[in-house]
Order: C-alpha cells, then sequence, then structure tokens
C-alpha cells in the first residue's frame, strides 16, 4: 500500500488535517500574520520537496478560517485573506 508523502492541496481538500505543530512553524506563522507589517502584503515559502511548506499554509488556512487552532492568532481576523 503506498502512501502520499507530500500534500496537494487541491487533492487533498476533503481530507483530514493531522498537523503536528512545529516551533519553526509557530514561528513561519507569528511573522506572517501575528507580526505583519501592513505595507508587506506577501510571502515565500520556499523549501526542499516534502518539507511541509503545502501542509503549513493548509494549517494556516484552517486556523485563520476558526476551522482548527493549531497556531495563537493574537490578532483579530478582520483582513479579507485570499486562499
Amino acid at each position: 500500500m503506498r502512501t502520499n508523502i507530500s500534500t496537494n492541496i487541491i487533492r487533498d481538500e476533503n481530507k483530514s488535517l493531522n498537523y503536528i505543530v512545529t516551533k519553526n512553524a509557530v514561528e513561519i506563522f507569528n511573522s506572517i500574520f501575528n507580526h505583519s507589517n501592513e505595507n508587506q502584503n506577501s510571502f515565500t515559502i520556499i523549501g526542499n520537496y516534502g518539507t511541509g511548506k503545502s501542509t503549513f499554509l493548509w494549517a494556516a488556512e484552517k486556523n485563520l478560517k476558526k476551522e482548527t487552532s493549531y497556531f495563537d492568532a493574537t490578532f483579530s481576523v478582520d483582513k479579507k485573506y485570499q486562499f
């Protein structure tokens, strides 16, 4: 039986997300969402294949939509985010 190693956000959107929050993921989430500069509208997330970029973004989306609570969002989610 073969298991998917990499997340595909479109293919996997109906699957449940079992995300393990790491210290680095919390720091990245805080850098992008909790401590973001009002003038900064985009970020680039880079890394090798299979390092969790798509899964992190999927977890961040679910967090911002208040579907789950992977990260402590200390800000008001009044902003409109495009996913």
